[in-house]
């Protein structure tokens, strides 16, 4: 659906009730991106419940291959490798990490499963040698931060890439280029969502019931 449609099915049902309800086009993408986001995240937390992409994520779904290593300062724990994630990353739901060790042919190019585990357990496991990474897995310390531009791999090699299937952060609905430097979510040009027509008519609905809410909240307190 075109941002132009998007807008004009807004227009349409606020004018449908009783003297007709104005929005402009900055105040239409506020809420359009406020619904929208709402349903996204609402959809993240359905997925960590029951670790299903459904068909309607699968928009936001990437693959990325990172070889290059990063060297943080100070680094967290001895051993640890380093690889900046994508900055477009909202969760990652997929990970392996393919192991360099050119001298064991049996091991060299191995890919090995990626298992998250917290910072406050990592200490147990290095000094378990039942516990620690070995040639079949690789562990990613996660922490209580949300977000980290960078993942800490450990391993029992080397690593030469670190393989990520990750949903991307959801960008705004901006029906048009905002003027005098206003942004929506840092983004002030024209930008459509990527959920199909059936979510977006979900979206829409929900814009026009948060509007008709807040207009007559607004008429209350006056």
């Amino acid at each position: 659906m075109e941002l132009t449609e998007i807008s004009d099915r807004i227009d349409t049902e606020l004018n449908s009730f009783d003297g007709g309800i104005s929005v402009d086009e900055y105040e239409k993408s506020l809420y359009l991106t406020k619904v929208q986001k709402k349903m996204y995240y609402d959809l993240l937390k359905a997925f960590e419940m029951n670790g299903i992409i459904t068909h309607l994520l699968k928009p936001f779904l990437k693959d990325a291959v990172i070889t290059t290593l990063a060297v943080p300062t100070p680094i967290a724990i001895p051993g640890a490798q380093y690889f900046e994630l994508p900055v477009d990353i909202e969760k990652i739901v997929y990970e392996t990490a393919t192991l360099n060790i050119p001298a064991d042919e049996s091991l060299h190019g191995k890919v090995t499963d990626v298992r998250a585990t917290k910072i406050a357990e990592m200490s147990y496991k290095m000094d378990n040698p039942f516990s620690e990474p070995d040639a079949t897995e690789t562990i990613r310390v996660i922490s209580e931060k949300s977000t980290s531009d960078l993942a800490e791999l450990h391993a029992a090699a080397p690593i030469s890439a670190y393989n990520i299937k990750y949903l991307k952060k959801i960008l705004p609905i901006v029906l048009e280029a905002l003027p005098d430097g206003l942004t929506i979510d840092g983004v002030g040009i024209a930008t459509n969502t990527v959920f199909n027509d059936e979510m977006l008519d979900t979206i829409i609905d929900g814009v026009v019931k948060s509007i008709l809410k807040d207009k007559l909240l607004q008429k209350q307190n006056v």
